[in-house]
């Protein structure tokens, strides 16, 4: 195995995690993309992680923390962390740190969209939304009776 390889494949992987946390699966398939070896990956991403430049626990908590605060659900959330290589425990960890964030999230995006909700089907329609977005059910109907009731209120 070459040195200079594997310096230029550790390089180019610090140089990626500097701009952002990326899971190990991600960070693999970019290294690969590039051409480095297996061999060279694996040791240029272990070494990220004994450095700690590179942990999928933190990864998934600030990807949760993000698509949160674009007010998508717990269930679309965990969907695309499975797609990017995070094992479900820390997804599970994640997703439970924001636990309490979720109703906000889901009423806070029905009042984004605007829709009149005393309407049947508008509720309907927004409810669906909500399910698309990758909230479960119960909040989403929970979140439909918080904005009715604060129409009624207003």
């Amino acid at each position: 195995m070459n040195s200079d390889n594997h310096n230029a494949a550790r390089q180019l992987a610090v140089k990626l995690l500097a701009s952002r946390e990326h899971s190990v699966q991600e960070l693999s398939r970019k290294l690969d993309q590039r051409g480095y070896p297996t061999e060279v990956i694996e040791l240029a991403i272990n070494w990220c992680q004994q450095h700690d430049l590179q942990s999928d626990n933190r990864y998934a908590q600030a990807y949760a923390r993000y698509r949160a605060g674009r007010l998508y659900g717990p269930l679309l959330i965990q969907a695309e962390l499975r797609q990017r290589g995070v094992a479900d425990e820390l997804i599970a960890e994640a997703l439970d740190n924001l636990s309490n964030e979720w109703l906000d999230a889901a009423v806070r995006f029905l009042h984004k969209r605007n829709d009149d909700l005393s309407d049947y089907k508008q509720r309907g329609k927004a409810f669906q939304a909500l399910c698309r977005k990758g909230f479960s059910s119960d909040t989403a109907r929970q979140a439909l009776e918080n904005s009715g009731s604060d129409e009624t209120n207003q």
